[in-house]
């Protein structure tokens, strides 16, 4: 089985201490999505379906995916909650446990990641799940 590695267009710019939790040796890779707060609930139970979403501040959507940060720092950036939600919802971030069985469903965000600037000057670390997440892998960060 061959997965799809290729997701670390805008690591570079990230702290090498460990912006970001997932590390590809282990069993699970740690990812963060945004989402109204009003729809963290019904996520939590159902899972994270897979949806069309905003592409470019210019156009356009990208294609159905579950659009995910592997850099928590990301999921709770200003910059990206303004360019994703335009700023003015009460946002939550879920926390998704990807185990390492469906890596390959993972692809790297390029398009956004080289669209959209984190409020530090970096790029985002935008990657697309390719298929639903079920409920299981899911819990609401704090």
């Amino acid at each position: 089985m061959k997965y799809n590695l290729d997701i670390l267009s805008g690591y570079y710019q990230m702290d090498p201490r460990g912006a970001y939790d997932g590390q590809w040796e282990q069993a699970t890779i740690t990812a963060y999505h945004i989402t109204e707060k009003a729809n963290a609930e019904a996520i939590l139970s159902n899972g994270l379906q897979a949806q069309a979403c905003k592409a470019t501040e210019f156009g356009g959507y990208r294609e159905e995916a579950v659009y995910l940060f592997s850099a928590r720092q990301d999921a709770y950036d200003a910059n990206m909650h303004k360019f994703l939600f335009d700023g003015g919802s009460d946002l939550v971030v879920i926390k998704v446990s990807i185990p390492q069985t469906h890596y390959r469903h993972l692809t790297d965000d390029g398009i956004f990641n080289t669209s959209a600037i984190c409020s530090d000057g970096s790029y985002p670390t935008g990657m697309q799940y390719l298929e639903d997440i079920p409920a299981a892998w899911l819990r609401l960060e704090k």
